[in-house]
């Protein structure tokens, strides 16, 4: 038989009852834990509140979800959902889209590269072309434009350039690695596999 987290459920309360026991166990919470958080917010539970919620024998009104899920940090749907993902196909999921993530993002890094080069002999080029006396850049409608925003355009560049470094020096951070590596994607075999 499935555990909660992979069963198809009845319905959207059976889904939370039971979905909001296994999040609250995964958190370390007990159900008095749960009990005296949503004391303080006013509403009146007490253990066995907690007890026949997860049973189901006692439904959950919409705010009362609502700060259910925020206190084991779901969203209110994910507690809900009648057909839950397995915690091995979420985990597939991300490996796969990580890989294809970090694969695109080392593409992009290299083509960065590439990019800055040309962009460096352009930015050259336009200098040249400003010192001149008689030259002058036009825009469509004939009106000069002005040498600061031909170069203000330019460092645009940079902050794309930037972005892709950002994601290259978060990769190599050997924390960032084990906690990618926490679900299932290693940015190294996505590096690997893009060259």
């Amino acid at each position: 038989m499935a555990n909660d987290s992979e069963r198809i459920f009845e319905s959207g309360d059976e889904a939370f009852a039971s979905m909001f026991r296994v999040a609250r166990e995964a958190k370390g919470l007990t159900q008095d834990d749960v009990a005296r958080h949503m004391s303080m917010r006013n509403y009146d539970f007490h253990q066995q509140t907690v007890y026949k919620i997860e049973n189901g024998r006692r439904r959950v009104t919409v705010g009362e979800g609502v700060e259910l899920a925020s206190l084991v940090g779901l969203p209110v749907e994910a507690l809900a959902d009648r057909f839950p993902d397995s915690p091995e196909s979420l985990a597939n999921n991300v490996k796969e889209a990580g890989r294809t993530f970090g694969e695109e993002l080392f593409d992009m890094a290299d083509s960065m590269r590439a990019l800055r080069a040309i962009r460096d002999e352009y930015v050259h080029a336009v200098r040249r072309y400003a010192e001149h006396p008689t030259a002058w850049a036009a825009n469509s409608d004939g009106a000069r434009v002005p040498q600061s925003v031909i170069f203000e355009s330019l460092a645009l560049f940079d902050g794309i350039q930037a972005y892709a470094t950002s994601w290259q020096e978060l990769l190599n951070n050997s924390d960032a690695r084990r906690t990618l590596a926490a679900v299932g994607w290693d940015p190294a075999e996505a590096h690997e596999t893009a060259i």
